[in-house]
């Protein structure tokens, strides 16, 4: 991530041994340590929370789609039990009438 190698370190610790000084590094870099932990901490649980928005969301949208599909499964089922009650009922004319199927 941060292309810093030995020499820039040393260049580092030394300015922070001059502007700091011995006496109150150790606890400046305590605070540093735990702020960074925390800030890690805080970082995850954003993520955490980001994943499971996403997870919701697309479960949202495939079952979206698939009522989509059900939908329109039913149109088509619904327009071929129309088509089938049609033709049954075209087929009984004649019977119920006495006529027979060929127009007898």
């Amino acid at each position: 991530m941060f292309d810093i190698g030995w020499p820039e370190m040393l260049v580092v610790a030394i300015v922070l041994i001059v502007i700091v000084g011995p006496k109150d590094l150790p606890a400046m870099l305590r605070t540093f340590g735990r702020t960074t932990s925390k800030l890690r901490s805080m970082a995850g649980d954003f993520r955490k929370q980001f994943d499971e928005a996403h997870q919701i969301l697309s479960t949202d949208l495939e079952l979206r789609h698939r009522g989509q599909e059900e939908t329109a499964f039913r149109f088509r089922l619904t327009d071929a039990g129309d088509l089938v009650e049609g033709s049954v009922s075209t087929l009984r004319r004649p019977l119920i009438t006495g006529q027979g199927f060929m127009g007898n």
